[in-house]
């Protein structure tokens, strides 16, 4: 054939070996790595229907709910201790569910769905799990992206491998919350800034700006990623315009309120929340005894989150990065530096928080462990045939403790309960009916209609309590509108058999325990890990501290539940007189 459409000869010898060899190049990361994310799902869905039905975590509940509320056609949460943008998705999810259900006849109008959480909320947490399950796993592909486009394809498998098991993403990966969404959107906002420094393409400028805003709509400490743009766009070579910085920056706040719009909407509201949670990022919650900044996430924050091993391969691999200081580095640790100094500082803290910032570790630890054993390879065993095994072995090294530590968590979320128990316990010796105060944190039982419109009333004076005390004094709460809703629909479904007048509170000291011998309440129902903190924290809490004192010494234990998962649940009945 001749002519401009002629095939060229290609040569079986050179060309296509080289065809081959990329090809084999493909083929031996894309299998590890998808062994990675396998291994990765698994353990981030394994026992996702833990508890159920009955619903054992305070925050998923929170979002769940929030989620279905926007349902009833008012879209403002009216609620800011987390921003809205996971509400958002799970309402989508929601409707979509709502809409097959219709098709496949099990639904016929929106208020089955209401029946359906209210009866038995199962379908609609699995789905709630199993999107976090999904963008947890999803980080992990973004850490091996990350770690490729910044240092290269070996390094980012090895971060992919670390992330995967490390503890806390394992753990809230089976929580429908917005710390996973958060991690999410944050690695993503990291690859986006990887590569506006790699190229300085004004979509990478848009593309970060835009991610960090979402982020922080998904939760507020996201936000703080807004400064890898700022790295990012620093750390290119001259010349650098500042147009396509400024327009991506305006994004941030931008991608802030696609997801959480009610903040300028219902601006009052929202600054209520914002205010309030500064006030309690500098005074700590419930169980914060003492908290020295900084240097409690180094102690017990960041190995409760990764392992005592893997901090400390974090602090070595940081310091490498300090010392090679390019242009990759610095970005990951300006990220990094930036993150631990705001929330270090916070009383407010908890392993979970820090999940934004375990890709970077990863990609850092991953980086270290490569070139030390390339250079252990290359200077102290040349003889060594296969080079690489002393990097997989720092890997394995370094993996074998954070894996087993998520292998027990995946495995505890298929345990019994002591809630569980608890609550069986109760149905077996306690006479439907019968008054009883407990926990939020405690046993799921059937609620009477009264023990309903007594749970609503006291949740109005705990209310009050919190405005008035000085340690929760700039709490905000539910508005009264929202807390009656909620409630009016809760009255209109009939309660399941066995049921108790049993109200739920944050904590049952919220009344001294006069009144509920005066009121005929016969139990108090508590966890011990509550208790414990109220009891240490006197001086904030004294009223509480009181009633847990009185309870212990002048009523009878009736069961203890603490040989299996979840919360100690101690049981007193009351001695009338």
């Amino acid at each position: 054939m001749a002519g401009s459409d002629a095939i060229p000869a290609l040569s079986p010898c050179s060309d296509l070996s080289k065809v081959d060899g990329r090809r084999f190049l493909r083929l031996r990361t894309l299998a590890p790595l998808l062994g990675v994310l396998a291994f990765a799902f698994a353990l981030r869905v394994y026992g996702a229907n833990f508890g159920l039905p009955s619903l054992y975590q305070s925050d998923e509940i929170f979002v769940v709910q929030h989620a279905l509320k926007f349902g009833l056609g008012d879209l403002n949460p009216h609620w800011f201790l987390y921003p809205s943008l996971s509400m958002y998705v799970l309402f989508v999810e929601y409707g979509l569910f709502y809409l097959s259900g219709l098709l496949a006849g099990a639904f016929s109008v929106p208020w089955d769905l209401a029946v359906l959480y209210f009866t038995d909320p199962t379908a609609l947490y699995l789905i709630a799990r199993i999107t976090a399950a999904l963008l947890g796993t999803a980080t992990v592909l973004l850490a091996y992206l990350l770690g490729k486009e910044l240092f290269s394809p070996r390094v980012g498998l090895v971060s992919a491998a670390f992330l995967a098991v490390l503890p806390i993403p394992v753990e809230e990966s089976h929580y429908g919350t917005t710390d996973i969404p958060m991690g999410f959107l944050t690695a993503s906002t990291l690859l986006t800034a990887a590569l506006l420094l790699k190229t300085g393409s004004l979509r990478w400028y848009l593309l970060t700006g835009l991610l960090a805003g979402l982020a922080g709509s998904a939760k507020y400490p996201g936000g703080l990623f807004v400064v890898a743009l700022l790295l990012a766009h620093t750390l290119r070579p001259a010349p650098r315009p500042w147009a396509p910085f400024v327009v991506g920056l305006a994004l941030a706040p931008a991608g802030f309120l696609l997801g959480t719009p009610f903040a300028l909407l219902d601006l009052s509201t929202f600054w209520a929340f914002v205010v309030g949670q500064a006030e309690q990022a500098r005074a700590g919650w419930l169980g914060t005894v003492a908290w020295t900044p900084y240097v409690d996430v180094l102690r017990s924050i960041l190995p409760a989150a990764m392992t005592w091993l893997f901090t400390i391969a974090a602090l070595l691999a940081t310091g490498y990065a300090l010392l090679r200081r390019s242009p990759q580095d610095i970005l990951l640790l300006g990220v990094f530096g930036a993150f631990f100094l705001v929330l270090g500082a916070s009383a407010l803290n908890w392993p979970r928080y820090w999940i934004p910032i375990l890709p970077i570790l990863s990609i850092l630890v991953a980086r270290l462990v490569v070139e030390t054993g390339g250079l252990l390879a290359d200077q102290l065993l040349p003889w060594l045939i296969w080079r690489r095994a002393i990097a997989l072995l720092l890997a394995l090294a370094l993996l074998v403790p954070p894996a087993l530590a998520s292998l027990h968590v995946a495995q505890g979320f298929t345990q019994l309960d002591n809630r569980t128990l608890a609550a069986e316990w109760i149905v077996a010796n306690i006479p439907p009916g019968t008054k009883m105060a407990i926990a939020q944190t405690g046993p799921q039982l059937s609620q009477t209609r009264d023990a309903l419109r007594e749970q609503l009333r006291l949740e109005m004076l705990e209310d009050a309590q919190v405005r008035e005390s000085e340690a929760y004094k700039t709490t905000p709460r539910e508005s009264r509108e929202t807390k009656e809703a909620y409630y009016d629909l809760r009255l209109r479904i009939p309660p399941r058999e066995p049921s108790y007048h049993a109200v739920y509170l944050s904590s049952p000291a919220v009344l001294p325990l006069s009144d509920y011998v005066e009121n005929g309440y016969s139990y108090v129902v508590i966890d011990e890990w509550s208790r414990r903190s109220y009891l240490l924290q006197r001086g904030r809490f004294p009223g509480a501290a009181a009633f847990y004192e009185q309870l212990e010494r002048g009523h009878m234990e009736a069961a203890r539940f603490a040989d299996y998962g979840g919360p100690q649940i101690l049981v007193y009945r009351l001695a009338h007189p």
